[in-house]
């Protein structure tokens, strides 16, 4: 506006990183490399301040005192009184969303903190026009440009309504209004010995003092009683839980507590974006997030019944959706690990970088990622979102994702991703690994083998237990020392690091890394079945994303594009592409075209591919292979396996169960005993019952639950996991108490 711009005109920003560019110079609006000087001034101007009674924390408040008060303070264009009605103090109109390059649409800023208030919801708003946009868009018939504007807001139960109803001060129908060149809303921060003498407190502190620092325009919103979860310092548990909800402010802005704790009491938001990349850049030994990442890729989807008119043709909509994921790594107890970060839904969606919903961890545990499903955060990002994919994907509350077509698209490619990524695999070894390097085996080999012996010759016990299904299993190998015999190899061959790659801004070559036969390059895989096709390449990582001369990708199959069900990634050196089962329902040969090219820099690469689709193998049982128990490791809490506690008895791995040995009933049961045999008995009685328990529960669950009701993508089911986790709890809690009972009643007998 200062620029004579009309923020609604075409020669406005398109974008939130253009106008970062446009206004501030920070180029392609990365603000992570924005100049110290344009941070404090942007600071300035931006401030979030939590204030309570004469400055005491939390504990130091009385019964009675027990309020804390959150105040916005937004030095932008500002309103006159005469405005505020039609902005602030709206309802149901979108005052922004013919803005692009802003941030929360449809009152999420002037109404949406209501709900968050006391009984009354009590918030005082005052604002004032900013001197310098004065006239240059409003209208001319407004006499209050030069006033500030206040008013409170509050909930009133009228006897005549069926509901409550919101208010705002306006007596004879005006917005007060009065002169002041400047108003002291803001704080001043106090740092070094004037923090410590103001707090009295000797170690390193910064402080605030509300209300002694003037503006002379802006918006000032102050919402009291404000129902904070956490009314620790703000600098912590709410820098996370607003991180949660914003995953992207944009522009930085100060986070000030001005209660007298013994901290440091101001800090720098701009969402869990910056949390993350302040992790990144501290020193390794100091870091959350795990080496390799994050990871990014981008899937498209065609939603039916979704389309655009050009030239009078029905054309689909194709909504590309972008993929973020961090691996962290684990922490001990005295630090802060990933929950602080992830919360319950490690699934991400937003939109403008805030967030709209997500999903939980169901989803991970459904590709046989339970092992890591607490250490994965995944940001699905969507640009140039069309309007009815997202009305058919996001929901008003910003907090549950609506069950259709899109979500449901979403899923799939998405789980075809996470399965099929190298660096999750990797990752997922790699903790495996490190679980099981303090896990400790079963007491007696001999017991094992006891065991597999009795299963195999007890066939019709374990056939009515298990339902017939996942039972194969070699004898004196069912724990944590069954290794695939490939992993054996793997392990028992010398590792060579790879040799870093070698890179070019401008790329010189894309090979297959798959078998070529007269120019033709050959793939089999089994129908049904999620595959991939990688490349080796000296490509930069960002080759098909950077803004400068980026590569293009075309896909043809059978002759038509496919602008669908597949995902690509770029690691260094390695370029994949993944594909999702959809396209290899039938059997036979598919004509597969991969083009790569870019048209500035005449880069240009043709790649054919024979996708040989063919039934799915049917394990065959080796001779030396019998009736056995499936697979099964033991873990203990001390492994930091994700989503055990001491209540755990088992959970689903995969293919494996994973039992824990820590079980607080079986550790109750131990201490009542004293004899080593006994304790031995015990461990080994809880261990095979336990099992038992665990392939019972799942194949009852997957006899009831079919493939149409798939549970990990609705809100109301219990996942494969978690009904084996709940079942196995309650035999946990009665297993010892009904072997008592069975020997009593033999006794007696």
């Amino acid at each position: 506006m200062e620029l004579g711009i009309d923020p609604e005109g075409p020669d406005a920003p398109k974008s939130f990183k253009e106008a970062l560019e446009m206004f501030w110079g920070i180029e392609d609006g990365n603000l992570a490399e924005v100049s110290k000087e344009i941070e404090r001034e942007i600071l300035s101007d931006l401030v979030l301040m939590v204030t309570t009674k004469d400055a005491k924390t939390w504990k130091e408040l009385s019964a009675t005192q027990k309020q804390l008060a959150i105040s916005l303070y937004d030095n932008g264009e500002g309103q006159s009184p005469n405005r505020l009605p039609e902005t602030i103090l709206s309802l149901l109109k979108g005052n922004k969303h013919k803005i692009p390059f802003t941030q929360g649409n449809h009152n999420q800023g002037g109404s949406s903190t209501l709900m968050h208030g006391g009984d009354f919801s009590y918030t005082l708003i005052i604002s004032k026009r900013n001197t310098n946009i004065v006239g240059k868009f409003d209208s001319p018939d407004d006499d209050s440009l030069l006033y500030w504007g206040w008013t409170l807001i509050r909930q009133e139960l009228r006897p005549e309504d069926s509901s409550p109803v919101y208010t705002y001060f306006a007596p004879n129908g005006k917005v007060p209004r009065f002169e002041a060149k400047e108003l002291n809303l803001l704080p001043t921060i106090l740092k070094g010995n004037d923090a410590k003498k103001y707090l009295n407190y000797n170690n390193s502190c910064t402080a605030g003092i509300p209300y002694s620092k003037p503006v002379t325009s802006g918006t000032f919103i102050k919402m009291f009683n404000y129902q904070l979860k956490n009314k620790g310092p703000l600098v912590s548990h709410f820098k996370y839980e607003m991180g949660r909800r914003l995953f992207d402010t944009g522009l930085p802005f100060n986070l000030v507590d001005c209660r007298k704790n013994k901290f440091n009491n101001d800090t720098i938001f701009r969402g869990m974006k910056k949390i993350l990349e302040d992790d990144l850049n501290a020193k390794d030994n100091n870091r959350l997030i795990a080496d390799g990442f994050p990871i990014t890729s981008h899937f498209n989807i065609i939603v039916e019944n979704q389309f655009t008119m050009k030239n009078g043709i029905q054309e689909p909509v194709i909504q590309r959706v972008d993929v973020t994921v961090y691996g962290f790594n684990k922490r001990d107890s005295s630090k802060k690990d990933e929950n602080s970060i992830i919360g319950e839904k490690p699934i991400i969606f937003t939109l403008g970088q805030q967030v709209q919903g997500g999903l939980d961890s169901r989803i991970l545990s459904s590709i046989g990622l339970s092992s890591i499903k607490n250490s994965l955060l995944i940001i699905l990002e969507f640009p140039d979102i069309s309007p009815a994919f997202k009305k058919d994907l996001f929901m008003t509350d910003r907090e549950r994702i609506l069950d259709k077509e899109p979500k449901k698209k979403i899923i799939e490619n998405l789980k075809s991703y996470l399965q099929k990524s190298d660096e999750i695999k990797k990752f997922k070894e790699n903790r495996i690994e490190e679980s099981l390097k303090s896990s400790l085996s079963s007491d007696s080999n001999e017991l094992k083998e006891l065991m597999d012996k009795w299963a195999t010759d007890n066939p019709s016990i374990i056939k009515g237990l298990m339902n017939g299904s996942l039972i194969l299993g070699k004898i004196g190998s069912t724990t944590e020392d069954d290794i695939d015999d490939d992993d054996k190899k793997k392990k028992n061959k010398k590792i060579v690091p790879p040799e870093k790659p070698v890179l070019f801004e401008e790329p010189t070559y894309f090979k297959p890394r798959s078998r070529e036969i007269d120019a033709i390059y050959h793939k089999k895989v089994e129908q049904n079945t999620n595959f991939k096709l990688s490349f080796t390449t000296d490509a930069p990582v960002n080759y098909f994303e950077r803004g400068v001369n980026p590569g293009l990708l075309n896909i043809t199959l059978d002759g038509n594009p496919l602008k669908t069900d597949f995902v690509y990634d770029m690691n260094p050196g390695v370029f994949t592409l993944t594909f999702t089962k959809e396209l290899v329902k039938r059997l036979g040969k598919r004509n597969l075209i991969v083009h790569i090219y870019c048209p500035q820099t005449a880069f240009d690469s043709e790649f054919k591919f024979t996708i040989e689709v063919l039934k799915s193998k049917e394990k065959k049982q080796k001779a030396k292979d019998k009736l056995g128990l499936p697979k099964f490791r033991e873990i203990d809490l001390s492994t930091g396996w994700d989503g055990v506690t001491e209540e755990t008895a088992a959970l689903i791995d995969d293919e494996t169960v994973v039992i824990n040995k820590e079980n607080k009933y079986l550790m109750a049961h131990i201490n009542t005993l004293s004899e080593e045999s006994n304790i031995n008995y015990a461990k080994a009685f809880y261990t095979y019952s336990i099992l038992f328990s665990a392939i019972s529960s799942k194949a009852s669950y997957l006899e009831v639950h079919s493939s149409k009701n798939d549970p990990e993508t609705t809100d109301h089911s219990l996942s494969l996991e978690e009904t084996v986790i709940q079942d196995t709890k309650a035999v946990a809690r009665t297993l010892f108490i009904n072997d008592n009972l069975a020997l009593s009643m033999r006794k007696s007998m």
